[in-house]
């Protein structure tokens, strides 16, 4: 049980490839209180013009009941923009974002995604040529830049031409990936520059992050944090000062035998299986002290039951971080 929401913080769930899946997203938000809205992780358009299976089952509105999930696309031009959001719309989305972030080479060498930041051009004509199309509202999550961390300066003056919903910044470049701090000197010259409401995304792990961010920009109430509710569940109800009632080390031990339990339903074979939560447990362990002791366990772990031998003895014999 948990006290109700007091605050008027907003919190995103941000999109992230092979781990807030469906699953992930609705089991959390069954156990867990405090985030807002949960983005959908990309759907894109592979070589053939398909669309991946696993995408489209994220996308499903049955599998994504019960929570505020906003999908993402993935395009390198207006046609493929076009063509995704029409399909989210017909399934009923009233809300898009647009992928101007992810920062993985395979996806920006082909001008998409963070890739798209050097050639604002390409974006202006994106939006010219879908936004009088589209029934649905827009938004975009943007890097500062592929190449150079002040790139995101002509983008968002292109982006102020249009009528967009907000916009998601993360500071840091496309070749940065997740290394090195993120540079959030950088919002300040975003918020200068938007004439739209910015939500702040980046490096906020523990609510002592939340807390110095909160120091410089104490006007800024929304926020997308991915990695850092990965790494502790319970981060958005600290945040906003959500008491949580009950046994906290229980409430994770549920919440990973839910995911369990929901993965083997649909994965075929242990390796699958095994694959899914040892990608879980890169982040789950900084939920425990000591934590690389936690992963050390998990890694030794090669089937099934010696899995959830470790997961037993990791909840009976490690504490939470608090």
């Amino acid at each position: 049980m948990t006290k109700p929401d007091r605050t008027d913080i907003k919190i995103s769930f941000a999109p992230l490839q092979g781990f807030s899946d469906y699953i992930y997203r609705c089991v959390y938000a069954e156990l867990f209180p405090g985030v807002d809205e949960f983005y959908i992780p990309y759907i894109t358009l592979q070589n053939d013009k398909t669309i991946k299976k696993s995408h489209l089952r994220e996308i499903e509105p049955e599998n994504n009941k019960g929570i505020n999930a906003i999908p993402q696309v993935l395009a390198g031009s207006s046609e493929e923009f076009i063509f995704l959001a029409q399909l989210l719309e017909e399934k009923g989305y009233s809300e898009i974002n647009l992928n101007l972030g992810c920062p993985y080479p395979m996806v920006a060498k082909r001008g998409k995604g963070s890739g798209l930041l050097p050639t604002p051009h390409k974006i202006r004509e994106l939006l010219e040529n879908s936004i009088p199309i589209l029934h649905s509202s827009i938004s975009i999550k943007m890097r500062a830049g592929y190449f150079e961390s002040n790139e995101f300066l002509k983008v968002l003056e292109i982006l102020n031409e249009f009528p967009l919903k907000k916009v998601i910044f993360h500071p840091r470049t496309g070749k940065q990936l997740y290394k090195e701090e993120a540079d959030i000197s950088l919002f300040q010259e975003a918020l200068n520059c938007s004439r739209h409401p910015l939500s702040y995304n980046g490096d906020i792990f523990t609510k002592l992050d939340y807390k110095e961010f909160k120091k410089q920009y104490p006007d800024l109430n929304d926020f997308m944090i991915g990695r850092g509710i990965l790494s502790n569940p319970f981060l958005p109800a600290e945040i906003k000062k959500i008491e949580i009632e009950g046994n906290k080390t229980d409430l994770l031990h549920q919440f990973h035998n839910r995911l369990f339990e929901k993965h083997l339903a649909y994965l075929e074979g242990d390796s699958h299986l095994l694959h899914k939560m040892l990608a879980f447990w890169e982040y789950f362990p900084h939920s425990f002290h000591p934590s690389y002791k936690v992963y050390k366990l998990i890694k030794k772990a090669k089937s099934r039951q010696k899995y959830m031998d470790a997961v037993q003895e990791i909840f009976r014999s490690y504490s939470l971080i608090s």
